[in-house]
Formats: C-alpha cells, structure tokens, sequence
C-alpha cells in the first residue's frame, strides 16, 4: 500500500474526530451560554463552569 493510499485511508477517521470536537465545542458554548443567561456564571467562574461542562459532554459524546 502507498503512503497516498494510507492517508486516504485515514482521512474519515480524521474527518469524523474534527467533526465531533467541533459538535462538542458547539453543545458545551450553547449550554455555558444558557447559564450565562440566567446568571449562573460569572466572568469570575467561566473557565472553570466551561471546562466542567465541555469534559462532561466529551464523555457524554464517547459512550453514546
């Protein structure tokens, strides 16, 4: 097999990982939006309520 042939092997895979992380980013910034709205989340506790709820979807995405 050549290395062309390897690649394109490989490129759904790729494909398919880039588009759940942007699916995951995309979910993580409409639910930390929501929270904002209500006055959840401060500027003072956004990294650590984003992190929280990004690592919770990213799991959420991986066992489903």
């Amino acid at each position: 097999m050549s290395k062309k042939q390897q690649i394109t092997v490989g490129q759904p895979a790729v494909k398919d990982a880039m588009k759940e992380r942007e699916l995951v980013m995309k979910v993580t910034k409409e639910i930390v939006v929501k929270f904002v709205e209500m006055g959840r989340v401060t500027p003072a506790s956004f990294n650590e309520v984003f992190s929280m709820v990004h690592d919770t979807v990213r799991d959420a995405m991986g066992k489903s």
